[in-house]
């Protein structure tokens, strides 16, 4: 299971106000555009301009870098959700 899909995970940066990145599984369905579809199905239609390569910070191995892309999803619960993803 990966954090994202942890709900009480969620739940508490969301009653905190604070802004926060989880990772879902691929085959998660997620709500885009009124309509159910996995994450990974999504991520495929993000377009290519979307994408940013950004830096998660310094690792053991040097900067992590990531694949980064925000669109506007919606779960039914209260405030703004977006999906980004770390890699394609």
């Amino acid at each position: 299971m990966t954090y994202g899909d942890n709900t009480p995970l969620r739940d508490t940066p969301e009653q905190r106000g604070q802004a926060y990145v989880l990772a879902v599984a691929r085959d998660r369905h997620i709500t885009a555009r009124a309509r159910k579809i996995r994450a990974d199905v999504l991520v495929k239609k993000i377009p290519e301009r979307a994408w940013q390569r950004l830096s998660a910070g310094a690792g053991a191995k040097g900067h992590r870098h990531y694949d980064w892309a925000l669109t506007v999803i919606a779960d039914g619960r209260p405030g703004h959700r977006h999906h980004g993803s770390g890699s394609r």
